[in-house]
């Protein structure tokens, strides 16, 4: 992880998107058609992206100073986002 944050702070967030959601992006096109109303702060920094097969959802991972703290071993938080199909 990138060191942007303070010794021993780890705040983190994270966003799923369902893997349909993704494919529909790539076969219709995405740009002025979705517009995020509600998602990461400003200035929130990219750290890390998976897939999980099982739930077919993307993870991405984010660190921003407004996130709580997640210890390590611990849960990191869910971001709640939502689009509109504009």
């Amino acid at each position: 992880m990138p060191e942007i944050n303070h010794p021993g702070e780890r705040r983190l967030a994270i966003i799923e998107v369902h893997n349909n959601i993704l494919i529909a992006m790539m076969e219709k096109g995405f740009e002025r058609k979705i517009r995020t109303i509600r998602g990461l702060p400003q200035g929130a920094v990219f750290i890390t992206s998976n897939f999980d097969n099982l739930t077919q959802t993307a993870h991405f991972v984010f660190y921003h100073p407004s996130f709580p703290i997640v210890a390590e071993g611990n849960v990191i938080p869910q971001i709640r986002w939502e689009i509109d199909n504009a």
